[in-house]
């Protein structure tokens, strides 16, 4: 079945890198892509009218400027022989995003981690942040350029090694295929849970079976904190992609908080692809 992407725009700096990446993944997967711009109908500076299809009315302005440019954004980064299809939203952005994901079934979400500023800023952290919590799809969260899906050695998904979290591991394991890449998993050491090398073996024992042991390395590092530990390792390896399984509207999987999830989304130097385990 084919796949389908679905890239949210503000046309920011992040937002032509998540297009780029999602670009990318289109073509590595032999995907559709869908393009969403919401319209902000409450701006301010466009004048009201009571009837929508008046020339004059705000909404009209707004989805006649939102038209022209997703066709301007689509041809100067040349993808129209991708024959993306545009999508208007009217609602707030993540309800947008959700509404978009269910009427064209999207498999996944490709979207920049801020926004543009004037009236063509969307995108803040607090928005990626909600949808990385309410999308039951996949979302890859872009930074400042786009993922060369063809230079990444490994997809690196960060584990608390727990048996509760098993689910991220089949879903880190279908990423890892649809990627063509290999799995490994990240252990963050810190230091108030510290646990011993005999402690972290029996933990990857316990929590990979034994034929999942010969293929997905596990890699334990040392942090003050998950979130630090994690933001460390991306520096330290950049040609790595990077994944964390979320829990929904509880966050970052069950071994993140909601406020760890919230920093670590606006604080990661890296793009990561945040998927939902319920």
């Amino acid at each position: 079945m084919t796949k389908r992407i679905l890239i949210p725009t503000d046309f920011s700096k992040q937002a032509q890198a998540a297009l780029l990446t999602a670009v990318k993944l289109a073509k590595k997967l032999n995907a559709e892509l869908f393009i969403l711009h919401s319209v902000d109908i409450y701006d301010g500076l466009i004048p009201r009218s009571y009837n929508p299809e008046d020339p004059d009315s705000r909404e009209k302005i707004m989805i006649d400027r939102a038209e022209e440019l997703i066709k301007e954004h689509i041809a100067s980064e040349g993808i129209q022989d991708l024959n993306p299809t545009s999508i208007i939203g009217k609602n707030d952005i993540l309800q947008d995003i959700l509404d978009a994901c269910k009427t064209h079934r999207i498999d996944f979400i490709v979207m920049g981690s801020s926004g543009a500023s004037g009236l063509e800023e969307m995108f803040i952290g607090s928005n990626t942040e909600r949808v990385v919590r309410y999308s039951k799809v996949p979302v890859i969260v872009i930074k400042d350029k786009p993922i060369d899906l063809d230079q990444k050695s490994h997809f690196v998904f960060a584990s608390s090694l727990k048996k509760k979290d098993k689910s991220a591991l089949e879903k880190a394991k279908k990423v890892a295929e649809l990627l063509e890449t290999n799995l490994e998993l990240l252990y963050i050491n810190t230091q108030t849970n510290f646990k011993t090398t005999k402690d972290i073996f029996e933990m990857i024992s316990n929590f990979l079976t034994k034929e999942e042991r010969p293929s997905i390395k596990v890699v334990v590092h040392n942090g003050n904190s998950i979130e630090e530990g994690i933001i460390d390792y991306m520096q330290e390896h950049e040609e790595v992609f990077y994944g964390i399984g979320t829990n929904g509207r509880k966050g970052l999987a069950r071994l993140f908080n909601d406020s760890i999830a919230e920093r670590l989304v606006n604080r990661a130097p890296s793009s990561i692809i945040c998927f939902n385990i319920d």
